[in-house]
């Protein structure tokens, strides 16, 4: 899989470090995807996302005005029906669909980066291996 990423933009490590990160998102099932994908997402950005319920709403939303609460909804990208919320730096309300944000996170780069650096096994020992493996695939046309 690495091999797909000779290209310039890739060094011998990068590709396999790019590779394990698109087979570590392979494998994973969409709830677990999204638990890290929160977990990034509040450590990195300070984002916290919540299931969009009613208990949550309550709960997040009970140290505001009616008022301010409409302002949040307008002025947001807030749909009742969509799976989970946040409260943005603007201090508005945006929801977000499952598929959205399963979405996203299997585009997120940054994201890709963070789980193979804090959620995989990989040392060095298995990168000086696959690095040999890699330039053989690579000798061999792959």
């Amino acid at each position: 899989m690495a091999t797909q990423y000779d290209d310039f933009a890739h060094s011998t490590d990068g590709a396999i470090m790019e590779a394990l990160g698109d087979e570590i998102l392979e494998n994973m099932y969409d709830d677990e995807l999204l638990q890290l994908w929160f977990e990034f997402r509040s450590e990195r950005y300070n984002e916290y996302y919540y299931e969009l319920d009613n208990d949550n709403l309550d709960s997040c939303l009970s140290s505001y005005e009616p008022n301010e609460i409409v302002r949040m909804t307008l002025a947001g990208d807030f749909h009742y029906c969509d799976d989970y919320f946040i409260i943005n730096d603007y201090e508005n309300l945006e929801s977000f669909s499952d598929y959205r944000l399963l979405e996203e996170a299997r585009k997120d780069d940054e994201f890709k980066t963070w789980l193979t650096d804090e959620k995989s096994d990989w040392d060095m020992d298995w990168l000086e291996e696959t690095r040999k493996q890699y330039l053989a695939y690579l000798k061999e046309g792959y």
